[in-house]
This record gives C-alpha cells, structure tokens and sequence, in this order.
C-alpha cells in the first residue's frame, strides 16, 4: 500500500529494517532479563547432584558480563541480518501484484 502511494524503495526496507531492529531489540532485552533472574534463581537454590553419578556434586552460577555482551551482539546482528531479505523482498515487490494476491 505505500508503494502505492508514492513510498519508494529505500523507504520500504527503512520501515521493513526498523520494525525488524524494534523486535530483535524487544527479543534481546527480554531473553536478558529472563536469563539473568533465571540464573539468580538457580544460584539461590541449592541444588545437590549425585556425586557417584556426575563429576560435580552442586549446580553452581556463574555469570559473566562479557559473555552477556558477547551473545547480545550475536543477537542484535542475527536479528538484523535477518530483517534484510524480506526488507528487500517488500522494497521489490510491483503494487499491483501485492493487491492481486494480498
């Protein structure tokens, strides 16, 4: 429908790119904050493993900030490479074919 009114290409993958950056963000911020009280969850409970079955005898935490950076980062450039293909595929697409079969 933009195309339609006049938005031109590079208008259409700004709006395809943002709204794909708003959504990797959202998924970021919360899988963080999901992660870390999850973490503080396990590392507050005691959890005792059969010492004659595994190596380890406790479960124990440990968070590591550069770690956190590292995977949000991965994160932030997974989500955005992800956004480019249908950005394109939208910014391509003839008006009149997207109203015929939309």
């Amino acid at each position: 429908m933009l195309k339609a009114i006049g938005a031109r290409d590079g208008m259409i993958m700004k709006i395809f790119v943002l709204e794909g950056h708003l959504i990797g963000a959202a998924g970021v911020i919360g899988g963080v904050i999901l992660g870390l009280l999850l973490c503080l969850g396990l590392s507050n409970l005691r959890i005792h493993i059969a010492a004659d079955v595994y190596l380890v005898d406790t479960l124990r935490v440990l968070v590591n900030p550069w770690e956190i950076v590292g995977v949000v980062i991965a994160a932030v450039e997974v989500a955005h490479l992800a956004t480019l293909y249908p950005a394109l595929r939208a910014a391509r697409t003839v008006p009149v074919e997207a109203m015929r079969y939309g």
